[in-house]
């Protein structure tokens, strides 16, 4: 089954900025957005996937990653309130590296497609056994996160202060571990008839062992960013996950009929 959503790759960048001994480094980052409508909810159309890789002191670690699958469950108190489900999978390469958690993982809202200024959120509610922590900033610059010089504006994290996206001392989702299933509801401040989703990313700690690239990590932290969709095996199994095949199938049926 083929699903379809819209990525648009955007002419803007997100400055990803690394303190050194010697200098501030720039990377630009691609801004991945998710536009999605009311009429999704609760359907096919609502389910997205973003790949978040992994850096590791301004590197690019090709073992480190992790998969995120969004579905929108319903819009309701007069488009104020968005209901979502969540699986996400830590997707590092076990065989290469000893140990990585992913402690963090959030995303900002942006009132167009193009424009990326937040659109306002009043709060965020969330269920989750393993994210226990949920940080939320409507400001300009978003929530202080690891090496980036524009946060994200909301967070999910395993632990820690409830003002930064800066991941935990110890929890979150270990490589190689069953794919976590949490919810959330973002509350806006005003009705919202699109929503546009954007700057993904990750906080990776206790890494440890030696990378796809050569380097010997010992109890290292990274960050991560939306780069690519996931793979098509991913897919299959977050579909039936989410309980979307025979959805689909009926919506076909009904188009055949027609």
């Amino acid at each position: 089954m083929r699903l379809s959503f819209k990525l648009l790759a955007t002419t803007a960048v997100l400055a990803f900025t690394a303190s050194t001994a010697n200098a501030v480094a720039t990377i630009p980052v691609p801004v991945r957005v998710i536009s999605l409508t009311q009429a999704a909810q609760g359907t096919p159309a609502g389910l997205f996937g973003i790949g978040l890789n992994g850096f590791v002191d301004e590197v690019r670690e090709p073992a480190l990653g992790a998969d995120l699958f969004l579905q929108l469950d319903s819009v309701v108190n007069s488009g104020r309130r968005w209901n979502f489900t969540a699986r996400i999978s830590n997707t590092s390469d076990t065989a290469v590296l000893s140990s990585a958690r992913l402690s963090a993982f959030g995303f900002s809202t942006a009132q167009t497609p193009t424009s990326l200024f937040f659109q306002p959120l009043t709060s965020v509610n969330f269920s989750s056994s393993i994210f226990g922590v949920v940080a939320a900033n409507n400001s300009a610059v978003g929530l202080p996160f690891p090496e980036f010089a524009r946060g994200p504006q909301v967070c999910f994290k395993a632990g820690g202060a409830s003002n930064n996206c800066a991941g935990a001392v110890g929890g979150g989702l270990a490589a190689g571990a069953p794919t976590h299933t949490m919810t959330f509801a973002l509350n806006f401040r005003d009705e919202v008839t699109s929503l546009n989703l954007f700057n993904f990313v990750a906080r990776y700690q206790s890494i440890s062992g030696t990378g796809a690239n050569g380097a010997i990590y010992d109890d290292a932290s990274g960050v991560g960013y939306a780069d690519v969709v996931p793979e098509p095996a991913s897919w299959a199994m977050l579909i039936a996950g989410f309980g979307l095949v025979g959805m689909a199938a009926r919506r076909r049926r009904t188009a055949v009929s027609a």
